[in-house]
């Protein structure tokens, strides 16, 4: 019986070739020494018998990972695997392919694989739709469960996914609702038990409707017709704060987008602003075109601005800035520090809910071209069709009546309606 190496003799081997170990019991345990300095332990054994026995070599591992005393062990099991007529070097190579075959398998089971098998079976949804679907999945849902199999994910996922949207309810309802899509279509594919998002509505936050104060009632016409007079005193008139709020309050624009308004996408002979709206996407995704009809008292607005600046640049630059425009805050610092309203009171955005208001209740125009005007995403299959629609001289028609009715409030105060 050979002598047995023990581990600090197979550490201190240096010679390249092969070194008989000993203690497997049948067959030959050697470790192979590389010319580099590399050391492997292998086995060599016979299967079959008579003509049909042939030598093989099994890779048992490599040292010092493989240690002495578990080579031998591993050794004595292939041996024991050959004694019942199998093969260990096949039996090795099998259990890497069903490894390899599980891993890809998990792999096809990952949360954001079975997304996107998911999204490709939605052939009917708009690309806006699943655009939106995609931005909440990369954005919201992927970094906390993108990477899990989707038998992994949990209620505590869930929770995760609209904890981290706290201050956006309406967000994490919207991505409540596709991760509950998703796990889903897992559920019908049998990947997954249940859908553990299905009944979680309870975990959402609070929504608080977020509203802008403004004059909408017909009691309070006359507090519009009020603004218009302080407006016209106002000392800052002049300025361009002043004048963005009287051009405010006459077109359904954001506050963001009049200061930024430039005198490149302004026609006067035409009477018409032309600018980018960078919160309503088009069906393709991207930032829809806007049209703006200007009525003859917003020209009159305008025009001197055009001759004074020689139509370049910004329509409110910045006094502190050449080359900027004012900021929107100081459409709502003008309201309260130079028109004397309170916080909360009025609000620069509040003047799209005045228009709407009236133009709807008491001017009789139709809620497709509010819609339009106000520059809201149409909902419904016929919205694109709408959006596509101008609808010029309807909106026209619009903006001349309210710019008329502003001017009769502004002057003759009406009567509480």
């Amino acid at each position: 019986m050979s002598a047995q190496l023990t581990d600090l003799q197979v550490k201190a081997l240096t010679q390249p070739g092969k070194h008989r170990v000993g203690g497997e019991g049948v067959g030959y345990l050697y470790v192979e020494v590389s010319k580099a300095g590399g050391k492997v332990f292998r086995l060599k054994f016979h299967i079959g018998a008579g003509e049909h026995r042939k030598e093989k070599r099994y890779t048992v591992g490599p040292y010092p990972q493989v240690g002495v005393k578990e080579a031998r062990q591993k050794a004595r099991e292939a041996l024991a695997l050959v004694a019942q007529g199998g093969d260990p070097t096949e039996a090795k190579h099998a259990a890497v392919e069903e490894a390899r075959q599980a891993a890809v398998l998990a792999q096809a089971h990952v949360f954001r694989v079975v997304a996107e098998r998911y999204l490709k079976t939605k052939t009917k949804l708009a690309a806006s739709t699943l655009t939106q679907y995609r931005r909440a999945l990369e954005n919201h849902i992927y970094p906390v469960v993108g990477d899990l199999p989707v038998g992994e994910v949990k209620v505590s996922h869930v929770n995760t996914i609209i904890e981290r949207l706290s201050r956006s309810p309406t967000m994490a309802r919207y991505a409540l609702g596709v991760t509950k899509a998703v796990l889903g279509y897992a559920e019908v594919l049998e990947l997954v038990p249940r859908n553990v998002a299905e009944g979680k509505s309870g975990l959402l936050p609070d929504h608080a409707t977020k509203s802008h104060a403004a004059f909408t009632q017909p009691s309070e016409h006359a507090q519009l017709g009020e603004l218009l007079r302080r407006l016209d005193a106002y000392d800052g008139a002049n300025g361009s704060v002043g004048n963005a709020l009287q051009l405010l309050v006459r077109i359904a624009c954001r506050p963001a987008e009049i200061v930024a308004m430039r005198w490149q996408d302004v026609d006067l002979d035409t009477a018409t602003w032309r600018y980018t709206i960078t919160k309503t996407k088009g069906k393709d995704g991207k930032p829809k075109l806007q049209f703006v009809p200007l009525s003859r008292q917003s020209v009159a607005i305008l025009r001197p601005l055009y001759e004074a600046s020689g139509g370049r640049g910004y329509v409110f630059p910045s006094p502190g800035n050449a080359v900027g425009h004012i900021h929107s805050d100081s459409l709502l610092a003008a309201l309260i520090n130079g028109l004397g309203y309170k916080r909360g009171e009025i609000t620069a955005h509040g003047f799209r809910a005045s228009f709407r208001s009236i133009a709807y209740d008491h001017l009789g125009v139709d809620e497709v071209t509010l819609e339009l005007m106000i520059g809201h995403k149409m909902p419904g299959v016929l919205g694109d069709t709408y959006m596509r629609a101008t609808l010029e001289a309807q909106r026209r028609e619009a903006a001349q009546k309210y710019s008329d009715f502003l001017d009769t409030l502004r002057k003759h105060q009406p009567d509480e309606r």
